[in-house]
């Protein structure tokens, strides 16, 4: 148990830099992560047909905050304790992320799509930022060299690797346009997504470590540290795990459309 607790919260420490704070309103990065779970857990309530889909919503993001406060009265330090405040605004700003999500499920394709081929960016966008959270989060391990950058650093990466997935989508889904075949498709999008990720990872090293480690040496931290197999593994399945994440979102969120 402890190493569980240990693992969420050392995950998910850079969350908590506040972004902006007054009397009514607390913003730090974890109100991006309830503006998401806001929206997905909308989308699936639009897939399943609910009735009164934003009662229950907010019935969801009740039960979630209570939760928390059940955490701390248990003593399982998995998230810093919260004020009032933050709650109140974690519920607000996942009815934020439901209500954007309702009106995006409404857009229609343009012919603005078509000119810069983009195939569901919605599907894309919730997808990449969902997989580059979760690699950040629990995986990336940048902060290692030079701890004192580790919450900017995160961001960084999670913001680079974000745009790069999206577009790692992109081209999949131009290639399936192109009338490849679903694996084919995936494995020409994933050769061209692994190299950029890796160039991301020697940019991240070039803006923020000041040479601290060279390019070989982040190359051996991925690939030959054989104390970080897990990390290494992740690295090169997250081409093929975003693909496959995609599809059931892509699956999801047309039903949420019907």
């Amino acid at each position: 148990m402890d190493w569980i607790i240990e693992t969420v919260y050392s995950s998910t420490h850079w969350l908590y830099k506040v972004i902006y704070s007054n009397k009514i309103f607390f913003i730090d990065y974890w109100t991006f992560n309830h503006i998401w779970s806001g929206a997905f857990v909308y989308i699936i309530l639009r897939a399943k047909r609910i009735q009164k889909i934003w009662l229950v919503l907010i019935l969801i993001l009740l039960s979630y905050e209570i939760v928390e406060i059940l955490f701390r009265i248990f003593a399982l330090n998995l998230f810093k304790p919260e004020i009032i405040k933050d709650q109140i605004n974690d519920i607000i700003f996942g009815l934020l992320g439901g209500v954007l999500c309702h009106y995006l499920l409404k857009i229609r394709k343009g012919k603005s799509w078509n000119k810069f081929h983009l195939r569901y960016p919605l599907t894309s966008f919730l997808t990449a930022g969902t997989i580059s959270y979760l690699y950040v989060g629990f995986s990336f391990s940048g902060n290692d060299y030079v701890p004192e950058y580790s919450g900017f650093l995160k961001i960084s990466m999670f913001v680079f690797l974000w745009i790069a997935l999206y577009y790692h989508l992109q081209i999949y889904e131009l290639f399936l346009f192109k009338k490849q075949r679903e694996l084919k498709a995936a494995a020409l999008a994933s050769v061209i997504f692994l190299p950029i990720f890796f160039l991301i990872i020697l940019l991240m090293n070039a803006l923020f470590l000041n040479g601290a480690a060279s390019s070989i040496s982040v190359f051996q931290e991925i690939v030959y540290n054989k104390g970080k197999i897990i990390e290494t593994a992740i690295f090169l399945f997250m081409p093929a795990t975003t693909i496959i994440v995609y599809i059931a979102f892509k699956k999801l969120i047309g039903k949420a459309k019907e």
